[in-house]
């Protein structure tokens, strides 16, 4: 797995001192010569991993230094191990009585909790005016300005505005890339396809191993990234026909394994227990006894309630536009309804991944069964009808925005995966504006 730099951006340097302001009694000091305050200050900063915000535990080494780059530690490191929420992490630092009005610059070091090796960021930080306020002993008034968040302060006006830096951002490599052969586990823990987490396990969708089509699924303990960690579940050492998998979803207590192929084109759907990952854990439901059609599926998602598998293929001469629903809450053939696209548009079928943003489900085109595919399809979740199918054609936009696999969306946008188009192997990915309508890329 590749991880991508980290980014850390000073949101408040010095802004929140150890102690404030205070107007004494005259027989003790005028009130223009306010109390001398402490020397702490509160640190924010925002850590970003892969673009996105960091979570968990990380030790923090912070120094003072003299120079931008080299020179000498000015007084000792402080050091805090902090926990990071939406890539956020703040402490309280005090380097004792060392602002004396010189130069200083901040030096920042970080490591997940519990490894062995410090990163240093670099450039060091240069401090802000604000701590060099903590062995002010007079004041003309308080401070009445602030800085937006993200910013800092870099000096403060008699008058008691101040003036504002913009924040700083430093990229650095912060993990290191790591790997865990399952197959040195269990050798049938091979040839995924897809997969989940439920917050503290993945889940690996079993498609074809070694030994052929498999129903074997990894578990993963993402606390203990070791063999150790690793435990399995074949769900075809009971029941034949659950292997050959394509995709899977959770709806936080089961987990659901989307048939496609297992000797033959497979409806099968196979629900886990992931609260009792055992053979005892696991039930299948047969969609083809519900339609003989619902077979071959390539993807599913869920809007909570109910889970959506994406048709692409029942039989290999017949491209399916066959959707199927499964009511979560009652896992049987009576919570089955079908809904066929191509009864809307023949174009709408051979569809490779799916999602939902909420209201409403979108399809990711990719071969017709005689051409590769753009045209996006569209469900209104609350109405499950051939009047709630809309579509759009990417094509008629980019002639070469077609044969997608796979999709994403951060719930503004939908973000279709590039696969194959009618040049041969694509990079171009397709943008589709969600929050008004079908969109556009």
């Amino acid at each position: 797995m590749r991880w991508s730099s980290v980014a850390v951006v000073a949101l408040v340097a010095g802004m929140l001192m150890g102690g404030t302001f205070a107007q004494e009694t005259p027989s003790s000091r005028t009130a223009t010569q306010p109390a001398a305050i402490g020397t702490g200050f509160v640190y924010q900063g925002q850590i970003k991993q892969g673009g996105a915000p960091a979570n968990g535990s990380y030790e923090f080494q912070f120094s003072l230094w003299n120079d931008a780059a080299a020179g000498s530690q000015v007084g000792s490191s402080q050091t805090a191990t902090l926990t990071v929420a939406d890539g956020i992490f703040t402490t309280q630092l005090d380097f004792g009585s060392v602002f004396d009005g010189s130069a200083l610059w901040l030096q920042i070091q970080v490591r997940p909790a519990g490894s062995t090796t410090y990163t240093t960021l670099s450039p060091r930080q240069a401090i802000a005016a604000v701590p060099y306020a903590t062995y002010a002993t007079t004041a003309q008034r308080r401070v009445s300005g602030t800085c937006a968040v993200g910013s800092t302060i870099r000096a403060i006006n008699a008058d008691g505005t101040v003036v504002c830096d913009p924040p700083t951002t430093l990229y650095y490599p912060l993990l290191q890339a790591q790997s865990l052969d399952m197959g040195a586990v269990d050798i049938g823990l091979k040839g995924f396809s897809g997969g989940f987490t439920d917050g503290r396990y993945g889940y690996f969708v079993p498609n074809n191993n070694a030994f052929g089509i498999s129903g074997n699924v990894s578990r993963l303990d993402l606390q203990n990234l070791a063999p150790s960690g690793v435990t399995s579940l074949d769900l075809a050492a009971s029941d034949r026909f659950l292997k050959g998998f394509e995709g899977g979803f959770t709806d936080g207590r089961y987990g659901y394994f989307v048939p496609n192929y297992n000797d033959s084109y497979s409806g099968n759907v196979a629900r886990v227990d992931l609260q009792n990952f055992a053979a005892s854990g696991y039930t299948d439901l047969n969609l083809t006894a519900v339609d003989g059609s619902l077979k071959g599926f390539q993807g599913g998602f869920t809007d909570g309630r109910y889970g959506y598998f994406v048709p692409f293929s029942s039989s290999a001469t017949a491209i399916s536009g066959k959707v199927a629903r499964v009511d979560l809450q009652n896992f049987g053939a009576v919570g089955v309804t079908a809904l066929d696209l191509a009864a809307v548009d023949g174009y709408l079928v051979g569809f490779r991944g799916g999602f939902t943003d909420g209201r409403y489900g979108y399809f990711v085109p990719n071969f017709t069964g005689s051409v590769l595919s753009g045209k996006v399809a569209r469900v209104d979740l609350q109405n499950f009808t051939a009047s709630g199918v809309t579509a759009l054609d990417l094509a008629a936009v980019d002639s070469s925005l077609n044969g997608f696999s796979g999709a994403f969306s951060d719930g503004r946008y939908g973000y279709l995966a590039p696969y194959a188009n009618t040049s041969g192997l694509s990079g171009k990915v397709a943008r589709i504006q969600l929050t008004s309508g079908a969109g556009s890329p």
